[in-house]
């Protein structure tokens, strides 16, 4: 939250006329609506105001004068104002032109008074409109009154309107003009980014990563903004602040009341977890080509991509090109299979069919940037082939993202129970409360492609594992505290030939609940 601060004083050099709330100098995106943003207030002889007071997060408001000024005084108060607004109604235009001279048109002829009839309006209260004519006073029902002219060519059909505002008046010392900057979390402004992943070659993918930008904040007019991708932790991101937000102090207390401690605000503010192949053959190679954004910048434990010089007005939806890469990758298929002891008491017979294996891409982020989580689209030749969720990925760490799933390449499970001994455990009485039962598994797959692949097998067990075939790697995890078994993952990877079949095992004891 300090970093627009530490660059507040490379932003002063800006020289363009400021809206009522101040010009958005710069801006700090998250995925989530919530942007850091800095706005530039110009001072006169010591005083600036803030016509338009952003709605800012607790505590992340924050006010910074420019090189030798210091501020004096910021309040916030309310001041009414007057402005016009259009009379909505002929009754409303009658009252509001009494003295003046007018011709009125009837609806329909009066035997009277003919269509119309001039003279200066008296009165125009209630049901009838009193005009004092040429031939005497006479009074007409408003309901008859279809138009109204001004004799005299200055007809009033607007009226002035009341309104309250909340302004916030800053007071600076030590120079008399120059800038203030403005710099607080507000809701409006967001970043959505996803992926292109070209494999059109055999052995090199294309990666371009793309900003999706929403503005329903303000107006930005060559605005420097840094797309951030990382957890951030603003746990009051929901409440107002109070200078700016007119709140009264029981509603203040109230509200922080509500929030409780940091971890509770936590959950409802702001912690960020940071959704048909085409008929004609379309051109991508051209896409993958574009210029990269300035390399983005790390400040602990957030990276941040760059954006400057951003001309977006409030409603518009802007596209970025961030980054461009390129990298080796290899096809990878992966199985999962199941724990069948999960929610169980004891295990479960998985179906033949356990699973699915999918086809993947194996590559490393040689972007020189980490990679945030985002869709990721996979295209061979401008055709679509699929579409997954790359997760976030650092410099030089490997990415995995599905394809689609791998409908050549057969994959079976079976579980038998080998041995039970009964009683294993038992309580002080002697009753028996676990027995120990010995599991064998046989995972088989088949592929039927006319190449070899690689493929990855996990498997996730509740118990321990006594036999392996094949090079397996063993993960195993702590126990927990009142649970009678330990939990592992296994996992190989194999070479599958063309038209080959593959064939593991695995046996594993378990304790389960003893049956009467």
């Amino acid at each position: 939250m300090l970093v627009p601060l530490a660059v507040a004083t490379l932003l002063f050099s800006a020289d363009a006329p400021s809206p009522a709330g101040g010009r958005v100098v710069a801006a700090s995106l998250f995925k989530n609506g919530y942007a850091v943003v800095v706005r530039e207030i110009p001072v006169t002889d010591g005083k600036a105001t803030v016509g338009e007071v952003p709605r800012a997060a607790l505590g992340t408001l924050w006010f910074v004068p420019a090189e030798g000024a210091q501020l004096r005084s910021v309040v916030s108060s309310v001041v009414k104002t007057k402005t016009p607004a259009p009379l909505s109604s002929l009754e409303e235009v009658l009252a509001a032109n009494v003295g003046q001279s007018v011709q009125v048109a009837f609806a329909t002829e009066d035997p009277a008074l003919g269509k119309a009839q001039t003279g200066r309006i008296v009165s125009a209260e209630g049901q009838l409109l009193v005009l004092s004519t040429a031939a005497g006073t006479v009074a007409l029902p408003k309901a008859a009154i279809r138009s109204v002219l001004s004799a005299s060519g200055t007809l009033k059909w607007q009226k002035e309107v009341e309104t309250t505002k909340r302004v916030v008046r800053i007071e600076t010392q030590g120079a008399p003009s120059g800038k203030v900057l403005m710099v607080s979390l507000e809701r409006g402004l967001l970043w959505s980014p996803s992926y292109a992943i070209d494999v059109s070659d055999p052995k090199r993918l294309k990666v371009l990563c793309k900003a999706t930008l929403v503005n329903d904040l303000a107006d930005l007019r060559q605005a420097d903004l840094r797309l951030i991708t990382g957890f951030p932790n603003v746990p009051f991101a929901a409440i107002d602040e109070p200078l700016t937000a007119g709140t009264t102090a029981d509603q203040v207390v109230a509200s922080l009341l509500r929030a409780g401690t940091p971890e509770v605000a936590r959950r409802e503010g702001m912690m960020l977890a940071q959704n048909a192949v085409a008929a004609d053959r379309m051109d991508f190679g051209a896409a993958f080509d574009v210029p990269s954004a300035p390399p983005g910048e790390q400040l602990e434990d957030l990276f941040f991509y760059r954006l400057p010089g951003v001309e977006l007005a409030k409603g518009d939806r802007g596209l970025y090109y961030l980054l461009a890469s390129e990298s080796d990758y290899e096809h990878l298929y992966t199985w999962d299979v199941a724990d069948p002891m999960v929610g169980r008491p004891e295990p479960e017979r998985l179906p033949d069919e356990a699973g699915e294996v999918w086809n993947c891409l194996k590559f490393a982020n040689k972007s020189g940037q980490p990679w945030t989580t985002a869709p990721a689209t996979v295209l061979r030749d401008g055709q679509i082939l699929g579409q997954d969720t790359m997760r976030y990925t650092g410099r030089d760490a490997e990415a995995l993202v599905r394809i689609t799933k791998a409908l050549d390449v057969r994959a079976q499970v079976r579980e038998e129970e080998v041995s039970r001994e009964r009683g294993a455990i038992r309580n002080s009485a002697g009753n028996p409360i676990f027995d120990l039962v010995t599991v064998k598994g046989t995972l088989s797959v088949i592929n039927a492609k006319p190449q070899e692949i690689r493929l990855r097998i996990r498997k996730e067990l509740t118990g321990e594992v006594e036999q392996t075939t094949g090079s397996v790697r063993v993960t195993k995890t702590a126990k927990g505290i009142r649970d009678a078994n330990p939990t592992a993952r296994l996992e190989w990877i194999e070479t599958v030939a063309p038209a080959g079949t593959l064939e593991r095992t695995y046996t594993y004891k378990v304790y389960v609940p003893s049956r009467g």
